[in-house]
């Protein structure tokens, strides 16, 4: 690189004096082509600035240093390198854009827009300053000046030459000029060879060359951003490394929609990479440069994005950008990037080039300018508006720059001259339009501007001002209305095709929006720009003449209309008359349910619940009705379907009916409405029936004297009929029955007819308690029979026509006389108590238990239940109560627990440990063991069962244990014993055991153990009494042994003695018996059995050992040495280590094998590392062992005559001698005259190792002996003796050494060949040079190693030869003429050819070669090395030769390695590789992956996995890898540092973790989990099997794929219980197996029946699947059991068990074949109230009132007109208001928790709890709300749900009939995780129902009384009573505790309870909730009346007709006869003495 200065020319053109200087350059140096040069690469860049930045600072201002490039015409944008250059014709800048594609380091303002601004310059910043930049320039026509210099560039003119470099998503390269060199080389384009070099430190590879031309090439480099060297090279020559570049990343287009932090930017472009390179890009902006942060590759090459980390504005603009990519590129820096404007749809570039107005615009505009972006054509720029102006502020660096605008005067004033506005006055009069154009703050236009700029802001004048280019891409959309675009879309939507003129950038934003979905943007928009048209995906929907609008941006770019096809209607499926979900068939429904509305034609009343299946079906919810009702009509969206369907409801059924005394329930479907009832006829004649109807149920009520007979029910004319055949209903039976004779009884109630409709007999039968209750008869009314005797209340049971009721009887009562305890144990006598004992129950404190026996009067009770206190004592039998009697009852004792020796607390367990009698007074407790146990103490929640006392000190058993409580003992005989000892550890040492325990006491003379039968007593206690000692006998044995103290013993404990080794035997080194002396060395236990013995020397296992007691023999291992440690382990104790040594070795004999010997002995062991031989004091390891006893060693050469010795492993051996036999090799020839020769061979000794001279004698046969014998210095192998040899002649003579009587013979010649030096080439071509070597071939032979070789060449003096691939390095010469020569060593260079591959873990490889042996001709070992990249490796002596060499490689991976091999000196290598990887099984564990295979590795950053997979870990023959839930089958491969595995199936393993669960009926099953796949990777489907158990699940689809699949479960409505389902895909069985279970059977409820009333019971629940179902209740079977549906099963019951716990229903167990589940449910009825309703009917304890009549008896005349009760939002209560002034209320105050003695645990304030309302609700004729209570520190939560009824309902709760009459609020109170003290406690819950004390009515001040009920068999009530109205409550009976159904208890509070305080017209009601673990449930009802003639608004003027102060009922309104008032208080005061 030289700067020129260019000599002065005087030319005429501009062109020509460019081609001038070209060819002065030309001329300047010989063999090289000088031209301006070319910046290409940042480096080179960088080499100017460092080179001629100061030089060319340095010269005058106005001086040009012209480079090479130019324009590529006077009218183009785009420049060029210039011709003549390397690079000719490439570009490198394009200024309408912006874009650089080498190196652009511009002088701001450049390039220049002047078009004779033509050529390249170098120009500093400043004058005098180094850093450089380009400018352009025009050529000055005269260069007389010394003022014009050109940098020039030198290369070879025959360099090949890069045209272009490559893009960096990599491409074709063109290399052009492969012509001859100067050195006369031509290119051999044959094997010309390009090496790709990355500088990223990946491996380099060698693309393929295509041959364009003789002398040009392409060929494909592959992606990449950083540089790269490029070699090129043939088989003659190479030229250097190259240092190239990528092209650089470009931006086209900059989209930057918002500009604040965390914004993201997008940038369009080239050359950006792919996301693998995301760590080498970098984005920056703003004058500040910061890092625009998180970029990421969208678009591979083409796409970038980052976000900001800063907001950018005007202030701090976005502009410049800078991006680099790669190492070592150039930093594209910008100010010039495009940029997309969202304000406009265009995109808008502004330069850095200023010029007047006239030379921009042709720039812009100039008439070779094509430039387009995304093929929107270049415009000069308008800017039209404030926020356009705004965001190019915010976007574009101004510094000083400002731009011409496409404005330009006309007459009329300011025109646009470009883009959408050309032509359009934007300043009329010179006046600005703000409306057209941006205008700003100023206003400088005035009728002499020419043209109008812009600088930030604002307007300015630029007629007379350079200012640089504003261009603009694209224009601003323009609306197009489309009008109708189509009316008949699919409602399942379509794509339509729409025409678009104008479609913005890549990243404009498009949308639309539809008026059908006001709230949705859609951007389902595809472009085709071709046709000026898009496409648009319209969305399912419905309606007509939906508006469609398009946007680019927010800029309406088309409008129109379209419509849905309407929708038809099909089918309509019938429903329920209570309203039903009715299935529409038809078509276009659309996909939105909340679109469709329907209603009957003529009908206002709309259906509801729409739900769409598909487009052709829909389900909704109809009104209720009946009959035929009309046509239905349906809209969807905005259309009416186009036709009409008729409608017709569901006739009556009647599946079942349920008697409740004269109530029936009918069930079935479509019975009737509350207000359209059924009409009922029996023969014709209409019954008198009353009731209510509701879903599927009817509630009718009979006359009592209804027939028995079919009934017909009618329900607007369409009819069902059914059997009328009752159950006898029993309300009374008079008089009492005796327990002792026959009493005639009367029995009224309902159906007691004994005749039917046609006027036949009916079967009749009477029975109490199972005897016969004879001559029934009737008299139309009532039924007679005669009694039996009997006791007890008892069951009657009627059965009329087989029908049968039951009902009870009460005979005389039970008389209690005495009572006798014996420990838990009662003696009762007592009369009238008949003779069943189960039926006889007695009730101490409260609780009552069951009669185990009865005999001659005596009760006995063998159970005593837990909790008792003395207190009055009743019995009952058959439920029937006794009188009572005081009983003092006995504490009894069952067991105690143990204290320590030291004495404490003890437990005693019993019954009854009362510390206060049953009414909590105080008593006396105490208890007394072994003298007075202390502080005796009652343990909490024990029931009274446990107590704790503290006992004192002591040791032994056998202490009687008493209880007293109150006045009574305990008799119990129960045996106390302090607490054993307990051994926690035994130490043995020496013979001294101790045991450390505790509970020792204080007496060590007490203290024993046995050991081996041997009973020891302790010597004493040791660390205080915590421990004793023993001295045991030294044969003593391991066992386990007891510690007993005063005969009280421990458990077993281990004693493991230490085992004592005193002596150790040593070994042979070959292994074998050992013996080890000392003490505790038993292998047997005390018991016999054998101990667990394992004796160590240092790390391995003396095996098989034996032992006598005081030794033990084992076998040692093989081994070899003194240093080694013995440790004997017993039962897991370790003796001390013991020294232990193997036999030293000893050695017996020497035998000599030429240069090596073999060496005899014993114990040499066996490993050849350890054995060195010594020959005197010369060592050498031996070579390896030729059997245990004998081993091979080569003999040193300067080995002498004397002693050999071994050392073994630090052990030496005895020394033998040995004589060694001299090894002759060679010796010279003398001439027929005798003389010198030399003798060469091996221990040619001339002494011993003593120093003594050896016998040496040397003689040739025929010639004599040879004198004067020298012994000459050793060389470096070979030892020599020279002698004097007399005259003689001969060949094949004998030559005989003998040394120390040992000799060795030769062949001999005289004048033999003669050898004096051997070389040997690389290649291994042997020369020997000599003298006789023969004259040929023919007559010569070389003799390597004594084997006979041809040579290549012979004469005289020299011979060659090419020494076989087995040679070794040895011995050669020569045999010419017969004769031999001399020997002469030589060696050989060893040869690499190949290497086989090696495993992955290392593995054995042969090395081929040649000339490898690593042994000489004599066996000796040469000095070699063998290195694998620098690591020594060890070859197999034994395997290898000379020509293949056995080494075990290193651990590794890949290709591309070496092996060095050096032998003797000689060094040669070979490359090798590891074997690739080989998977031969790949198993899936669900998301686990196993390939087994080999050759993997366990490198795990060297492992690409299949994708998508993760690498877990990874070992020579098994990967692991996990997998995503979704990946499915496919064919996948492994790649290990490069090498591709071979590709093998993988067949995910399916994961179960769930899974739906259907009804018995089954259906369609989901199952969740992972790799749940329908289809391969490829697309195919894949084999699903599923199975549930037996039965196939037939697959559907894969829901989700991967984690979801559907399958149909056909079942034969059979219950599937805990069975497997599996899943197996493609054949592999999922990983795990799930229990499937299909609903189970769930029995939620049971009808009851009165006790001792035997009938027809109803089980209720749901999924009972199968048939042949029994069921239990209580353990007896309910006959006749029948599954109705699977809903429901019957049975008839004897209803004769009692029940163990009246709160808790009896267990009822259903099974069959198939399932079997319980629950409690079953309860007796025990409410009737028979007789009592005054104005209303009886059933099941509620009085029905007739229409005007309330209260619990019917007797309070009512309003119908009902009030409506409220019930507030946040808390727990309801009111109700009457006359705007008497208020009730009812709430929930309190929760109490209580024991079995009634005493309060806890109490909970509901007044502290937080109220929230959950739900409001109203359905038909019932309005729901839900409200919770919650507690800040406690689970606890309780959820009270009251429903308003506006009609009459019969409801059954827990198969218990609950009325609910109009008017009523039913509750259901729900207390969820209550936490209970104890199990055995109960919850109360207290109802508050208060009412006004006064208020006012009719004028005065009036009063209300609250009554309770007290009719004991009738549902618990109260009535509030005023003047205006009624609340009248009752309770149910039944709660639902967990799964069970318990009963209620219901009182009103007692006057002492602390609620009742203060109380003020309120009644505060109790309710007893039995134990429960979750939750339990009730429902109360409260219902209020409205008094008849209620004066709503009185006049007050006027005399009131009721009473002022009370609110009994006045005579102005009494309804009731007086008679029949006498009669109803006759009977309230009957039933309240009752």
């Amino acid at each position: 690189m030289v700067l020129f200065s260019l000599p002065p020319v005087s030319v005429n053109d501009n062109n020509d004096s460019y081609a001038k200087m070209m060819q002065y350059l030309s001329t300047l140096l010989f063999g090289f082509h000088a031209y301006p040069i070319t910046i290409t690469t940042p480096e080179e860049y960088n080499f100017i600035q460092t080179t001629f930045g100061s030089v060319i600072g340095g010269l005058p201002a106005n001086s040009r240093v012209y480079v090479g490039g130019t324009k590529l015409d006077v009218n183009s944008d785009e420049w060029i390198y210039s011709n003549g250059t390397a690079e000719y014709g490439m570009p490198f800048y394009q200024q309408s854009v912006g874009r650089c594609y080498t190196v652009c380091p511009w002088l701001p303002g450049q390039p220049s827009v002047a078009p004779n601004q033509q050529y390249l310059s170098l120009k500093n910043y400043q004058q005098g300053s180094s850093k450089l930049y380009l400018q352009t320039t025009d050529w000055v026509t005269s260069l007389t000046t010394n003022l014009q210099y050109v940098l020039v560039e030198l290369r070879g003119t025959k360099d090949p030459v890069m045209t272009i470099p490559p893009p960096t998503s990599g491409g074709v390269i063109y290399l052009k000029n492969f012509v001859m060199d100067d050195g006369n080389f031509n290119w051999n384009m044959s094997t010309l060879k390009i090496t790709i070099i990355p500088s990223d430190g990946t491996n380099a590879y060698y693309p393929t060359i295509t041959l364009d031309s003789p002398t040009s090439v392409h060929f494909t480099i592959n992606p990449g951003v950083d540089a790269y060297g490029m070699i090129i090279g043939d088989d003659k020559k190479t030229v250097p490394t190259m240092t190239y570049r990528y092209q650089l990343p470009y931006i086209s287009t900059l989209y930057a929609n918002t500009l604040t932090t965390g914004s993201l930017i997008t940038l369009t472009g080239t050359n950006f990479g792919t996301n693998y390179t995301l760590s080498k890009i970098s984005v920056k902006y703003g004058s500040t440069q910061t890092v625009c942060s998180n970029p990421i590759i969208v678009v591979n090459q083409t796409v970038l994005t980052c976000k900001l980390t800063t907001t950018v504005s005007s202030t701090a603009p976005l502009y410049p950008i800078s991006l680099s990519i790669g190492t070592n590129s150039f930093v594209y820096t910008s100010n010039r990037i495009p940029f997309y404007d969202p304000n406009t749809v265009k995109v808008i570039k502004i330069g850095d080039s200023a010029g007047n107005y006239t030379t921009v615009r042709n720039v812009i505009l100039g008439t070779n300018n094509s430039v387009a972006i995304e093929s929107n054509p270049i415009t000069q720029g308008v800017i039209t508006s404030a926020p356009q102006s705004s965001f190019i502020n915010s976007i574009y660096n101004w510094g000083s720059n400002q731009v011409h605008q496409a404005l330009e005067s006309s007459s009329n004033g300011i025109v646009a001259t470009s883009g959408q506005l050309s032509g359009t006055v934007v300043m009329p009069n010179f006046v600005c339009s703000a409306t057209l154009v941006f205008c700003g703050s100023n206003s400088p236009v005035t009728s002499a501007t020419k043209t109008v700029g812009y600088i930030p802001s604002r307007l300015v004048d630029t007629t007379s001002t350079n200012a640089c280019e504003l261009s603009m891409f694209g224009q601003t959309p323009t609306s197009q209305n489309l009008g109708v675009i189509s009316s008949s879309v699919p409602t399942t939507g379509t794509t339509l095709t729409l025409p678009l003129s104008y479609s913005g950038f890549l990243f404009t934003k498009r949308t639309y929006k539809l008026s059908n979905y006001p709230n949705s943007v859609f951007t389902d928009i595809i472009l085709n720009t071709n046709t000026q048209q898009v496409q648009v995906k319209i969305p399912a929907g419905v309606g007509k003449d939906i508006v469609f609008t398009l946007y680019l941006e927010d800029v309406v770019a088309l409008t129109g209309t379209f419509s849905y096809v309407p929708p038809v209607l099909s089918t309509v499926s019938s429903g329920s008359i209570f309203g039903d979900v009715v299935t529409v068939v038809g078509s276009n429904f659309g996909v939105d349910s909340s679109l469709l509305s329907g209603q009957f034609v003529g009908e206002s009343t709309a259906f509801s619940n729409f739900q769409l299946a598909d487009q052709t079906k829909f389900t909704c919810t109809i009104p209720s009705g009946v009959g035929a009702s009309g046509q239905i009509s349906i809209t969807v969206g905005n259309q009416i379907a186009t036709n009409n369907l008729p409608y017709k409801y569901l006739s009556p059924i009647i599946s079942n009916i349920a008697q409740f005394g004269t109530v029936f329930q009918l069930t079935g479907t479509n019975l009737g409405l509350p207000s359209q009832l059924p009409t009922l006829t029996q023969s014709g004649t209409v019954l008198n029936a009353t009731g209510n109807a509701q879903q599927n149920t009817l509630f009718i009520s009979l006359p009592s004297h209804t027939k028995r007979g079919p009934i017909a029910l009618n329900l607007a004319g369409q009819q069902t009929t059914f059997s009328f055949d009752p159950l006898p209903v029993v309300s009374q039976i008079t008089p009492t029955p005796s327990a002792s004779s026959t009493t005639t009884i009367t029995i009224s109630g309902a159906y007691l007819d004994l005749t039917n409709q046609q006027g036949d007999a009916l079967p009749v039968s009477i029975t109490i308690g199972g005897q016969t209750c004879s001559n029934p008869s009737n008299n139309g009314v009532d039924l007679f029979c005669n009694a039996p005797a009997n006791v007890g209340i008892q069951t009657i049971s009627i059965s009329i026509n087989n029908r049968v009721s039951q009902a009870e009887i009460t005979y005389e009562a039970p008389v209690l006389q005495s009572i006798l305890q014996n420990d838990d144990k009662l003696q009762v006598v007592a009369t009238n108590v008949g003779s069943v004992a189960s039926a006889i129950n007695i009730t101490i404190s409260g609780v009552s238990f069951a009669a185990s026996s009865i005999a001659n009067g005596v009760v006995y009770f063998n159970s005593m239940p837990n909790g008792l206190f003395s207190s009055l004592v009743t019995i009952s039998v058959f439920r029937l109560q006794s009188n009572s009697i005081p009983f003092s009852i006995s504490p009894v004792v069952k067991s105690v627990s143990s204290a320590p020796t030291v004495g404490g607390q003890v437990t005693v367990s019993g019954q009854f440990f009362n510390d206060r009698d049953f009414s909590s007074n105080p008593q006396v407790l105490s208890v007394n063991i072994n003298g007075a146990c202390d502080s005796p103490q009652i343990v909490a929640n024990s029931a009274n069962t446990k107590l704790t006392c503290k006992v004192g000190a002591g040791t032994g058993t056998g202490y009687k244990v008493t209880v007293v409580s109150g006045t009574t003992s305990s008799t119990s005989s129960v045996i106390y014993s302090y607490q054993a000892p307990n051994i926690t550890s035994i130490v043995h040492q020496n013979s001294v055991v101790t045991i450390m325990a505790n509970n020792l006491g204080l007496d060590a003379s007490v203290i024993t153990t046995q050991i081996g039968g041997q009973t020891l007593t302790a010597t004493g206690f040791v660390s205080g009494n915590t421990g004793v000692t023993f001295t045991i006998p030294a044969q003593s044995q391991n066992c386990d042994i007891k510690l007993s103290v005063n005969s009280v013993s421990s458990s077993p404990f281990p004693l493991r003695l230490t085992p004592a080794i005193t002596s150790v035997t040593s070994a042979p080194t070959i292994g074998g018996r050992t013996t080890i002396y000392g003490q505790f060395l038993s292998i047997d236990r005390c018991d016999n059995s054998q101990s667990t013995i394992v004796i160590k020397i240092d790390q391995t296992t003396c095996s098989n050992p034996s032992s006598n007691g005081t030794a033990i023999t084992c076998t040692a291992v093989p081994g070899t040495g003194n240093n080694h440690q013995l440790v004997v382990t017993i039962d897991g104790v370790n003796s001390q280590p013991t020294a232990f040594e193997y036999l030293p070795p000893s050695i017996a004999q020497f035998t000599q094998q030429s240069a090596n010997c073999l060496v005899d002995g014993q114990n040499l062991g066996d490993d050849p590392s350890k054995v060195t031989v010594y020959f005197g004091d010369l060592p050498i390891n031996i070579k390896s062992f030729s059997n245990p006893s004998q081993f091979v060693t080569q003999i040193p050469p300067l080995a002498l005559n004397g002693d050999l010795s071994v050392v073994i492993d630090n052990q030496r051996s005895n020394s033998i001698p040995y004589k060694l036999l001299p090894i002759l090799l060679s010796v010279t020839s003398p001439e027929n005259n005798g003389g010198q020769i030399t003798i060469t061979g091996l221990f040619l000794n001339d002494k011993r190792q003593d120093g003594s001279p050896t016998g040496i004698a040397i003689s040739v046969s025929t010639i004599g002996a040879c004198t004067n014998i020298v012994k000459l210095p050793n060389g470096n192998k070979n030892s020599y003796l020279q002698c004097n040899l007399p005259s003689g002649q001969g060949s094949n003579l004998t030559l005989t050494v003998t040394i120390d009587g040992l000799n060795q013979t030769m062949p001999f010649s005289f004048n033999a060949p003669k050898l004096y030096q051997v070389d040997v080439s690389p290649n291994n071509l042997v020369t020997i040079t000599g003298d006789g070597l023969g004259v040929d071939s023919d007559s010569t032979v070389v003799m390597v190693n004594s084997v006979d070789y041809p040579p290549n060449s012979v004469s005289a003096k020299r011979v060659i030869f090419q020494a076989a691939p087995e040679v070794v390095n040895g011995f050669v010469q020569i045999k010419a003429l017969g004769m031999l020569s001399n020997m002469l060593w030589f060696r050989v260079s060893p040869k690499i050819q190949s290497i086989t591959k090696s495993k992955t873990e290392g593995s054995p490889v042969t090395i081929l070669g040649s000339n490898l042996g690593l042994y000489d001709a004599l066996l000796r070992e040469n000095i070699y090395q063998i290195w694998q990249d620098s690591n020594t490796l060890s070859p197999d002596k034994i395997k290898s030769n000379a020509t293949a060499l056995i080494v075990t490689t290193l651990p590794g991976t890949g290709v591309g390695f070496n092996v060095d091999l050096s032998i003797e000196g000689f060094a040669t290598s070979g490359a090798y590789s590891y074997l690739p990887p080989s998977i031969t099984n790949i198993t899936a564990f669900g998301s686990s992956i196993v390939a087994f295979g080999d050759n993997f590795g366990v490198w795990s950053e060297q492992v690409t996995p299949f994708q998508p997979s993760t690498l877990v870990n990874v070992t020579h023959h098994r990967a692991q890898f996990t997998i995503p839930p979704t990946f499915r089958k496919q064919m996948v491969s492994i790649i290990v540092n490069g090498q591709t595995s071979n590709q093998i199936e993988l067949i995910p393993q399916p994961i179960l973790s769930s899974t739906t669960m259907l009804p018995i009926q089954g259906g369609l099953i989901t199952l969740f989990g992972n790799y749940l796949n329908g289809q391969s990777e490829n697309g195919t489907s894949t084999d699903v099997v599923i199975s549930v158990g037996q039965q196939p699940c037939v697959f559907v689809k894969s829901n989700q794929e991967g984690t979801q699949l559907i399958c149909n479960l056909l079942t034969d409505f059979s219950q599937v219980d805990n069975a497997t389902l599996s899943v197996s895909i493609d054949g592999v069985q999922s990983l795990n197996t799930l229990n499937y279970t299909s609903f189970p059977p769930a029995l939620l409820s049971c009808s009851a029946l009165y006790f001792n009333k035997s009938g027809l019971v109803t089980v209720s629940g749901d999924h009972f699947a199968g048939t042949d179902y029994q069921v239990e209740i209580a353990g007896q079977t309910c006959e006749n059991a029948t599954k109705m549906d699977n809903q429901t099963i019957t049975c008839e019951f004897s209803a004769d068990i009692l029940s163990p716990n009246p709160s808790i229903g009896l267990n009822v167990t259903v099974w069959n074949n198939q399932s079997r589940f319980s629950a409690d449910l079953f309860i007796y009825l025990s409410n009737h109230c028979d007789g009592i309703c005054i104005y209303g009917n009886c059933f099941q304890g509620y009085c029905i009132c007739n229409e005007g009549y309330g209260g619990q008896l019917c007797t309070i005349p009512v309003n119908t007109t009902l009030p409506l009760p409220t019930v507030t939002s946040t808390s727990k209560t309801s009111t109700t208001l009457f006359n705007n002034s008497a208020e009730f209320t009812t709430e929930i105050i309190a929760l109490r928790e209580i024991d079995g003695a009634g005493s309060i645990i806890k109490s909970i304030d509901m007044s502290n709890s937080k109220w929230s309302q959950l739900t409001v609700d109203t359905e038909g004729n019932i309005s729901t709300v839900v409200n919770r209570a919650s507690f800040d520190d406690s689970q606890l939560f309780v959820d009270v749900t009251t429903q308003y009824y506006s009609t009459n309902s019969n409801n059954i709760y827990l198969s218990e009939f609950v009325y609910v009459p109009a008017g009523s609020l039913k509750q259901s109170v729900t207390i969820n995780s209550y936490q209970f003290a104890n199990r055995s406690n109960s919850l109360q819950v207290i109802y508050r129902i208060g009412g006004p004390s006064t208020f006012q009515y009719n004028c005065q001040d009036s009063n209300a009384s609250i009554v309770v009920g007290k009719v004991h068999t009738m549902v618990p009530s109260f009535v509030v009573d005023t003047p205006v109205g009624v609340l009248v409550g009752q309770f149910p009976s039944r709660t639902k505790v967990d799964t069970s159904v318990g009963k209620l208890t219901i009182h009103p509070t007692e006057s002492s309870d602390p609620l009742n305080a203060n109380r003020n017209n309120i009644i505060i009601y109790t309710i007893t909730i039995p134990n429960f673990e979750d939750r339990a449930e009730f429902d109360p009802i409260f219902t209020t009346y409205n008094k008849p003639n209620l004066i709503i608004s009185p006049d007050c003027t006027t005399k009131p007709t009721t009473s002022p102060t009370t609110g009994v009922i006045s005579e102005s309104y009494k309804l009731i006869p007086l008679n029949l008032l006498s009669t109803i208080f006759f009977l309230l005061i009957t039933y309240l003495l009752n």
